[in-house]
This record gives C-alpha cells, sequence and structure tokens, in this order.
C-alpha cells in the first residue's frame, strides 16, 4: 500500500523553515539528502537549506559536503552560490575524502550546468591517490562523470582504466553498457579494459535490456573496438527481441554495425522488420 505523506512533508517544511539556524551542518546536509530521496521539490525549503548551510560551510565535514551537492544534483537544482561555497570548501579538505565522497562528488558536479573547474581538477588529484580504495560502483560512477565533463586527463583516465579490470567481475550489466559508454565519448583506447568489459558482457549478455544493447554496440563502435565474439553475443541476443528496441536505438544500430564492419545478415533482416 502507497501511503500519501504529502501533508506531513509540507508541516516538517513549514516547521523547520524556521528553525534552519539552530541545524548542526549534519541535520543540514541530512535534510537536503532526505528531501533529495522523496524527490521532494519544496523550493522555499531549499532556498532555506542553502543559505543555512552556506552560512557555516566552513564547519561541513567531507560527507556533509557530498551529501549536499549530491541532493541539489539530484533534484537538478541550480543554486550557484551554494554550489561554489560547497566547492570552494571541498577543495580545502580534498584530502580528507573517501572514495565514495569523491565518487558522490563527481557525479554530482557532472550532472549540473555548472563547471568549477578548480573543483575538478582537485578530485581528479585526489581520485588517482585512491583508486585502489573505490569499490565497483565508485569506479563506474567516476568514469561516467569525467565523460559528461569531457575531462581530458590521460593520468586519471588511465588510473581509471586500470582500476576498472579488477572490478570487472562485480559489474552489472548497467555498469558495463555505462563504463564503455564512457570511454568511448573519451575516445579512450584502453584494449586491456575494453577486453575485460567484452567478456563480462558476453558473460552476461542475456541479462541486457535493449537500451544496454544498444549502448554497448554503439560504444563499441565508436571505439573502433572490433571484438567479433561480443558483436555476436549482442545481435544473437538483439535479434529475439528487436520489437523492444526504441525507434531511435533501431536506427543507430545499423550504423553501429556498419561502422564495426561486422557482417551479420541476421541481424540486419531483424532491424529491417523491426523498422516495418
Amino acid at each position: 500500500m502507497r501511503v500519501d505523506n504529502t501533508p506531513l512533508r509540507a508541516a516538517i517544511a513549514a516547521a523547520s523553515m524556521p528553525r534552519l539556524q539552530q541545524f548542526a551542518p549534519q541535520g543540514l546536509a541530512g535534510l537536503a539528502w532526505a528531501m533529495s530521496k522523496l524527490a521532494f521539490d519544496h523550493v522555499p525549503l531549499l532556498q532555506s537549506i542553502s543559505a543555512a548551510s552556506r552560512a557555516v560551510i566552513d564547519e561541513f565535514g567531507t560527507q556533509q559536503l557530498a551529501n549536499t551537492s549530491w541532493a541539489y544534483s539530484r533534484r537538478a537544482v541550480l543554486d550557484c552560490p551554494l554550489i561554489e561555497a560547497i566547492s570552494a570548501s571541498a577543495i580545502r579538505i580534498i584530502s580528507q575524502f573517501c572514495p565514495q565522497g569523491l565518487a558522490n562528488t563527481s557525479w554530482a558536479v557532472s550532472i549540473l550546468p555548472f563547471v568549477h573547474i578548480p573543483l575538478r581538477h582537485a578530485i581528479a588529484s585526489s581520485s588517482i591517490a585512491k583508486l585502489q580504495h573505490f569499490h565497483a560502483q565508485e569506479v563506474v560512477n567516476l568514469a561516467w562523470a569525467c565523460a559528461s565533463l569531457n575531462v581530458q586527463d590521460d593520468p586519471l583516465l588511465a588510473a581509471i582504466s586500470s582500476s576498472a579490470i579488477p572490478h570487472i567481475r562485480d559489474f552489472n550489466t548497467q555498469d558495463i553498457a555505462s563504463t564503455a559508454w564512457s570511454f568511448s565519448e573519451l575516445s579512450v583506447h584502453h584494449f586491456p579494459l575494453l577486453e575485460s568489459l567484452s567478456s563480462k558482457a558476453i558473460a552476461t549478455i542475456s541479462q541486457f535490456c535493449a537500451q544496454g544493447l544498444s549502448s554497448l554496440l554503439w560504444s563499441v563502435a565508436l571505439l573502433e573496438f572490433v571484438d567479433v565474439p561480443v558483436l555476436n553475443a549482442i545481435a544473437a541476443s538483439s535479434r529475439p527481441r528487436i520489437n523492444d528496441f526504441t525507434s531511435l536505438q533501431l536506427a543507430n544500430m545499423p550504423w553501429s554495425i556498419s561502422t564495426s564492419a561486422f557482417d551479420n545478415r541476421p541481424i540486419l533482416s531483424s532491424l529491417a522488420s523491426g523498422f516495418l
């Protein structure tokens, strides 16, 4: 049963706003995080949290900075003064960020139309030093953020590539497609990584959704990585589900196949039937 808690959320917002100056950094960050998780877009409360947070931003620890930036980015709230304050404070204590904090902050920065170059460089430098401690999802998120921001930092991208390989055994299909997409967008040809991704993709190909198959094929083509076994696996898995693909995915697949110089008549026939 789904409970409508809108009146309760509105009451919490109304009661919180006059008291935000009394909130500790942990309370401010926690409230912003909870609002984001609940998809509760109460603009006056978000603005009030921002103002209260900026007043004590130097007291925020790494987790509060990461959670607050994540919360506002997830709700697509562009609060430039708050992001500026978070960025300046994060740079000051960047060495204290844990891998999850670095990954979450890089993700948050990447989805807002606000590029803070010094923070980006600070995250990159700190991430290189700590990549061996990143978990699989943190590596995937960092790669995705780099691609979204078009980060052309060769030492960082090389470090992410090498660090990702031992984690690929734990990747799900979304992680595989996301990582392949990230490196194709950045034109990073790290063949040991690509080979590891291909092997994992072949082993889990039946679990891919249509979007994942289309994205993986697109990435392989863009990287000019001609791996016949993974191409055959994508084709074989796509044919029975050709009607699940969107028009855009169907349109992209012939380009990917031709760019890969991949001659697979059955998948081409299936694509043709999908357009009918």
